[in-house]
């Protein structure tokens, strides 16, 4: 007992840290807290009549859980039953904040690394701070975390519905970009393939790449080379080894079509030590001499392969 008592007044101590700290939009937070218990009347009973915070934990469960229990499916999602996409299937917008909520509530206090903040562990406590604010007036978050504690009790209580969009108008908004199911794009990575295990076979003949797992057997034509090529396209390990590390070979790799500017770029992070690896099958999905209507439709893969300026 007495380790849960000070790992509660580590929280409390936690909050308190907070809400010294950051008074500067605290007029903002308290504005949306008291809309909040303006739009809930059964929060606000719960949060402002509980002597303590494990009863606010033990009446928002209740509160909630009696919802489920009136949509079977939700339920039934929720305690992991075995049908668990049949019963996804069936959620309506209010399941979805009624399980976040109970999410909240079973990881209320549970310690996380912030992987943005070294040495940094951030404490989950959504409702902890909530009860603070409705019923202590002590403000220990920021107005973004009573903004979405607005928009989570809304879709709970029905006040925010979700507007699905018809399938005809995912289609159009689909239909505006290029896929990779398209037959061109499909033709033009094929082609991308193809020059770069021209370009592979060229320098493994040259000596400019050994490597000991994959060699070719003396006498083999380029064809057999080729087709070998393609065989250990398909294999992770070829990937690792061909990868390009330098921005020399992937240019290379690419018709040497990048632009000075992005070169330049590349050249600047390799001599501040910022790590350089693109796969050849990455490679293989950039555009290289296309048609008007295919360029820069590759920027999303554009953005894992070529290190941007501010960074």
């Amino acid at each position: 007992m007495s380790n849960k008592i000070n790992f509660y007044e580590k929280q409390d101590k936690h909050i308190a840290k907070f809400n010294a700290k950051n008074s500067k939009n605290k007029s903002k937070s308290i504005e949306l807290v008291n809309l909040i218990l303006d739009e809930n009347p059964m929060l606000k009973t719960i949060l402002q009549t509980a002597d303590n915070f494990e009863i606010v934990k033990k009446e928002l469960r209740k509160w909630v859980l009696d919802y489920l229990k009136n949509h079977p499916p939700a339920l039934d999602y929720y305690e992991g039953d075995e049908r668990g996409r049949e019963c996804y299937e069936k959620l309506e917008w209010k399941d979805f904040a009624a399980i976040r909520i109970l999410d909240y509530l079973n990881n209320e206090g549970n310690e996380y690394e912030d992987k943005n903040l070294k040495d940094i562990d951030i404490i989950s406590n959504p409702f902890k701070i909530l009860w603070y604010a409705a019923k202590k007036d002590e403000i220990a978050g920021e107005p973004a975390f009573f903004k979405d504690m607005l928009y989570l009790f809304r879709q709970f209580s029905g006040r925010n519905i979700r507007e699905l969009p018809s399938k005809e108008q995912i289609q159009k908004w689909m239909d505006r970009h290029p896929s990779g199911l398209d037959p061109e794009i499909i033709e033009i990575r094929k082609k991308n393939k193809k020059r770069i295990i021209k370009i592979f076979i060229k320098k493994m003949d040259d000596g400019d790449i050994l490597r000991h797992k994959f060699k070719f057997e003396p006498g083999m034509s380029f064809k057999e080379k080729y087709d070998q090529m393609l065989e250990w396209w398909d294999t992770k390990t070829f990937h690792l080894q061909f990868a390009s590390r330098t921005p020399e070979r992937l240019n290379k790799l690419l018709g040497r079509q990048v632009d000075f500017e992005t070169m330049d770029i590349l050249f600047s992070a390799q001599d501040r030590g910022i790590p350089f690896f693109v796969n050849p099958y990455y490679l293989s999905l950039l555009n290289v001499d296309v048609p008007v209507k295919y360029i820069n439709t590759d920027y999303a893969i554009k953005d894992y392969v070529f290190v941007s300026k501010s960074l």
